[in-house]
């Protein structure tokens, strides 16, 4: 002992918390005790801190007070790692607790709790990433079904771990082969329970699982049994009891002394029988103390108690924050309702004003092609009047003819024009005349033309031709 307690001061200065607490954990197979120290020496150093570390190495005390049968320490760990988990959200820590929970119920005899716990495991290992705690949680479910007899709900969870083989650790595929085992027990297969069972002594042999090894032990002498070959059975059960008592394992001395009395009585070995029934007894007294487990009860009823509680403030929290929510989805229907009114009234109001501007486009548009036609007209008119002014004009090859040094530039300014050229020719003169009428356009071509007939006119008069 002194030289074990030196190797794991010297293993904990070498290494983190998690590395020593994954190294317990794999040595609580083979070497339950040194597992133990290492989780106690763990909790103290953390003690106060409320980490997962903390809760993992309560953990693994609690599962070592589990195989000793000291079911009170084992419950009042398990609810103290729990409240760590709980603050943490560590839905992988929650479910250990809830699985050792399980086994802890079962060997009390209480199935309901025992039930409630292991489907509480398999649900928060479905919530976390941890596929092998996974693997054990649905392992203990289909164990605890067939210690209940329902063999096909515990088939369906068979089934689910045998696809998932692969994936498993050595120890995970001794649990596997062992409620195989079983379930071909129950459904009476008993060459196939053997060969499954065997496959799983192997397993708990080499890997050095000295409980699994004392339970699978029993499990193949009470198929022995069942074959009605208790010689066989005797053996088995003979060597399941030698490794418990030599590793002072109570629960599984005392599952194997009941059914090695069994044999004994039916063997005739009465005296034999008698013998092991009272040191089964005395185990019994142990295990099995009143107030110890009146004391779990207790502890287990605050904690489904607190459970509720939890729950019912929970929902009236969760109630809460629905009427909270619905005040708020009332006063947003409520604004949305307001922004799709204006957005109404704005589409009408659009609407209106857009038909007003069409209605008055329609009439600008109307009055525009009013002015365009009468524009029109006016511009013919004008046009016209131009090509009356332009009849009075003298014609350029006239001018030509009598001027041949001459040019005309006339550019009236709105299409006609008060200005007018004017020549008359005699046999040894030529008359010419540019004019300036008073106005502008047809009113000053109007003048222009009446200008041109009086020179005309004149001329003709005088006699100058």
């Amino acid at each position: 002992m002194l030289f074990l307690i030196v190797f794991l001061g010297q293993y904990g200065f070498s290494q983190t918390t998690k590395e020593r607490l994954a190294y317990a954990y794999e040595l609580y197979y083979s070497n339950p005790d040194s597992s133990f120290l290492i989780c106690d020496q763990i909790s103290k150093q953390l003690s106060g801190k409320n980490s997962n570390e903390l809760g993992d190495a309560l953990v693994g005390k609690a599962r070592y007070y589990l195989l000793k049968t000291n079911f009170d320490q084992a419950i009042e760990a398990l609810n103290e790692a729990l409240k760590i988990y709980e603050q943490k959200n560590n839905f992988s820590g929650k479910a250990k607790c809830h699985s050792l929970k399980s086994i802890l119920m079962f060997r009390i005899s209480d199935k309901e709790k025992g039930f409630y716990h292991s489907k509480k495991a398999v649900e928060l290992y479905s919530l976390s990433s941890d596929v092998r705690g996974r693997i054990t949680a649905l392992s203990n479910l289909a164990y605890n079904y067939l210690s209940d007899n329902q063999n096909d709900t515990a088939f369906i969870y068979l089934l689910k771990l045998k696809r998932s083989e692969e994936g498993m650790k050595e120890n995970g595929k001794y649990f596997m082969h062992q409620n195989f085992g079983l379930y071909y027990t129950n459904v009476k297969n008993y060459e196939a329970s053997i060969a499954s069972l065997n496959k799983a002594l192997v397993i708990a042999q080499k890997e050095k699982m000295v409980d699994s090894e004392t339970s699978c032990l029993k499990s193949i002498a009470s198929t022995y049994m069942l074959l009605e070959q208790y010689e066989t059975a005797k053996k088995y059960l003979n060597k399941s009891v030698e490794i418990a008592i030599n590793n002072n394992l109570l629960h599984e001395t005392n599952e194997a002394y009941v059914t090695l009395i069994e044999v004994h009585e039916i063997l005739g070995n009465y005296k034999e029988a008698f013998r092991i029934e009272k040191l089964n007894d005395r185990i019994e007294k142990e295990i099995y103390d009143l107030e110890k487990i009146n004391k779990i009860n207790k502890i287990e009823t605050q904690l489904r108690l607190t459970e509720k509680e939890n729950i019912i403030a929970r929902q009236e929290l969760e109630l809460k924050e629905e009427q909270v929510n619905t005040l708020k989805a009332k006063s947003k229907i409520a604004q949305l309702l307001f922004v799709v009114v204006l957005s109404i009234l704005v589409i009408i109001f659009v609407v209106i004003v857009l038909l007003r501007t069409k209605k008055l486009n329609n009439e600008i548009k109307a009055q525009k092609m009013m002015l365009e036609q009468k524009n029109e007209e006016i511009t013919d008119s004008i046009t016209y009047a131009k090509r009356i002014q332009s009849a009075i004009l003298p014609d350029l090859d006239y001018f030509k003819k009598s001027l041949p040094n001459s040019f005309i530039l006339y550019k009236p300014k709105d299409i006609v024009a008060g200005d007018f050229y004017w020549m008359h020719t005699t046999n040894d003169s030529v008359l010419y005349a540019t004019a300036d009428c008073t106005g502008h356009g047809v009113p000053g071509a109007m003048v222009s033309v009446v200008c041109s007939n009086y020179l005309n006119q004149s001329v003709k008069e005088l006699k100058t031709s």
